[in-house]
């Protein structure tokens, strides 16, 4: 298995694409719910189930490949495991309300920002991408909050709360998988 590059006694992840991957998964998921603000709650359903599914298997997969310490693994076995177990749910009961899909939604985002934030304050200062994991940690938690705060304020507020953080969140990973690729690469070349 191929163990990552060591920087700072943090091992990054070879498979910055599985991150790329993410960021690219949370950014479509974002546009389709903001051009269809009034989309149809089956299909908000599904396709959060298959983002948190998606997300899950990737996570597990990082968590597996990258060979990472063992205090941070158990931090991405654990997201890869909830958003495996929270995908199969939404399709096993699509039938859930709009307001328990938000609620799962505010979960699901507070987990995901308790880890991320967690992850990120476990990084070596200085370590590249360090900044943006603790801020997609963080928007997370708020975002999480705000909705669990609020899930009756309007269905169409809440659909746009959803699509705009799926689309920054996925965004902020997208920028973080090329700054890892381009980390990686200098360690390579030596001019690291």
């Amino acid at each position: 298995m191929n163990e990552g590059v060591r920087v700072q006694g943090v091992t990054l992840p070879q498979n910055w694409g599985a991150l790329l991957l993410r960021g690219i998964c949370a950014v479509i998921f974002g546009l389709l719910i903001l051009d269809w603000p009034g989309v149809l709650i089956i299909f908000l359903v599904y396709l959060f189930g298959a983002s948190a599914l998606i997300g899950g298997v990737l996570a597990l997969f990082t968590c597996l490949s990258s060979g990472a310490e063992k205090g941070h693994r158990w931090m991405l076995l654990l997201q890869g495991a909830l958003g495996i177990a929270v995908g199969v749910y939404v399709f096993c009961r699509p039938e859930i309300t709009a307001v328990a899909l938000i609620l799962l939604i505010a979960i699901w985002a507070l987990i995901s920002g308790v880890f991320e934030t967690a992850a990120a304050a476990g990084l070596p200062s200085g370590t590249a991408g360090r900044g943006l994991l603790g801020l997609s940690g963080v928007i997370s938690i708020i975002f999480g909050l705000l909705v669990l705060g609020h899930p009756m304020a309007g269905i169409i507020a809440i659909i746009w709360l959803i699509g705009i953080y799926a689309l920054i969140g996925g965004l902020i990973l997208i920028v973080l998988s090329f700054g890892l690729r381009s980390r990686q690469r200098q360690l390579r070349s030596g001019t690291a």
